[in-house]
């Protein structure tokens, strides 16, 4: 049997009105003991009352709600009273402080009315304190916090009391990320000696340290991580809990909101496209800049080397050739000698006293092929 059953419940308030509100809209829901169970959903979405029905603040106008297989729909005030001091501790977002008492007598009130004696609940008190790390504070006035202060003492109430359900209404709400994640960190560990623990709230990433979540929308329960099957593995670490619910909820959003989700891709997918046409056409562009700067020669280097001895000059551009295309290879992409000289010329029959040779990179190697006739500074074609 389950700890907490909710069968077909209604909350409806001004019930024939005009104005007339379903805050719980025919809900119905199962929590085991041992659970550690976060409702989520957004503001006006009826979470906050069904933690009121299951708190046994509230009661259901229509439906069936069993705490521990017992009905509670019709038990008196006082009963609900007598259910809720010695079943239920709370953690509420309006921190419900006592200002005329102290700070661990705040913490310690519960465990009055559980006729706990006094000397324990002091210390119950100053350990839950301590936990929170508030215990410095243990003797002042509520007015004498801050709200962030007041809501470690208002956790260290429900730490305290030791209680088979812990039900908590946004708990970090005014904490800082660090205090935050203790507190989380406090309820898993409470939930881990067997406390039924059940946490509203709002933000997607605080319900994933749950191990099972339900999403509240419009006074309906419109999914549960129990609906996917295998909830979780319990043997698998906190981390990947946490991510493995992330993930589920993150799909029922989408799922959720098929509208807002379609626009969101499609806004992706414009964003994308448009930086790679971007990409895309600054690299052509910058492609054809550098190809006109390449015809206009910008990117060549010119060596020039002057000698005197002309019978030398084969044997030099040779080596500046060599060297060029070779251990040069990797710096340049290649080496074209422009070799130029004045020579006395004979064609055939035909001799010139003066002409300019010029040789490109394609004539280069058949320089090697020019002979000596006659005497220095004449060359054979």
């Amino acid at each position: 049997m389950s700890l907490i059953q909710l069968k077909d419940v209604y909350k409806i308030y001004a019930e024939g009105q005009e104005n007339q509100v379903n805050a719980l809209d025919g809900v119905t829901l199962s929590i085991d003991q041992g659970e550690f169970v976060a409702i989520i959903g957004t503001s006006g979405s009826g979470k906050s009352t069904m933690m009121n029905i299951l708190g046994c603040l509230d009661v259901p106008t229509r439906g069936e709600y069993l705490l521990d297989g017992t009905p509670i729909r019709e038990r008196t005030q006082r009963e609900l009273s007598q259910i809720r001091s010695r079943q239920i501790a709370f953690i509420f977002q309006g921190y419900n402080l006592i200002p005329s008492l102290n700070v661990w007598q705040n913490v310690a009130l519960p465990m009055l009315y559980q006729r706990v004696p006094l000397a324990e609940r002091r210390a119950r008190a100053m350990e839950a304190l301590e936990k929170v790390e508030i215990a410095a504070k243990a003797d002042n006035r509520p007015a004498q916090l801050s709200g962030g202060q007041q809501q470690r003492v208002a956790i260290a109430r429900a730490i305290a009391a030791r209680s088979p359900i812990l039900m908590a209404d946004e708990p970090t709400g005014a904490l800082d990320s660090r205090t935050g994640e203790q507190v989380l960190g406090l309820m898993r560990q409470m939930n881990a000696e067997g406390t039924t623990v059940i946490l509203i709230t709002h933000d997607n990433g605080i319900a994933a340290q749950a191990d099972r979540t339900v999403r509240v929308k419009d006074g309906k329960i419109v999914h549960d991580s129990l609906w996917d099957g295998v909830l979780v593995d319990w043997s698998a670490p906190p981390a990947r809990v946490a991510a493995m619910n992330a993930l589920r909820m993150a799909l029922d959003s989408i799922r959720e909101k098929k509208g807002r989700s379609f626009l969101t891709m499609l806004g992706i997918i414009i964003g994308v496209t448009a930086v790679l046409v971007l990409v895309a056409l600054v690299s052509g562009y910058n492609a054809d800049i550098t190809a006109y700067y390449e015809k206009l020669g910008v990117n060549k280097v010119n060596v020039t080397v002057n000698w005197y001895d002309t019978s030398r000059s084969v044997d030099v551009m040779d080596t500046l050739y060599d060297y060029g295309n070779g251990e040069l290879g990797d710096m340049v992409l290649g080496v074209s000698p422009d070799l130029s000289t004045s020579l006395p010329m004979k064609y055939r029959t035909t001799t010139l006293d003066s002409g300019t040779l010029y040789l490109g990179s394609d004539q280069f190697s058949g320089l090697r092929e020019l002979h000596p006739e006659g005497g220095a500074g004449h060359q054979r074609l």
